[in-house]
């Protein structure tokens, strides 16, 4: 085995489509106007943040992420965001359907995974 091959003890060789669970459920905010959501937009990706905003605020459909969840941004490949979805707060979290979801999994820290997107963008 060549040592670009070898792997840390407990590592295994994959592929992105082995970790891309498609675990992704749509939503529409506008249909609960009076809940306040934690919204990961592409615009809000420079703040490092996510938005608060209520569902009547919120005009497009979402998708249903969990903390955890790494994002990879699809609507520029020449602009490289990816993002690990945190727990700022108790309230639901949504994405923008701009982001490529990649569901926890248990052996996979989302930060490595965020990191390796981040290199291996376009």
């Amino acid at each position: 085995m060549s040592d670009e091959q070898r792997l840390p003890d407990g590592w295994v060789w994959t592929t992105l489509g082995d970790v891309r669970l498609d675990l992704s459920s749509g939503m529409q905010p506008a249909y609960h106007p009076e809940t306040l959501f934690e919204l990961y937009s592409v615009p809000s990706y420079d703040n490092d943040r996510p938005e608060f905003l209520y569902g009547q605020n919120i005009g497009s459909n979402k998708q249903i992420i969990t903390p955890g969840t790494v994002l990879l941004c699809k609507i520029n490949p020449h602009i490289n965001r990816a993002w690990v979805v945190g727990n700022y707060s108790e309230h639901e979290k949504i994405a923008s359907t701009e982001w490529i979801p990649f569901f926890p999994l248990p052996d996979l820290d989302p930060k490595y995974l965020r990191y390796y997107l981040s290199l291996n963008t376009v």
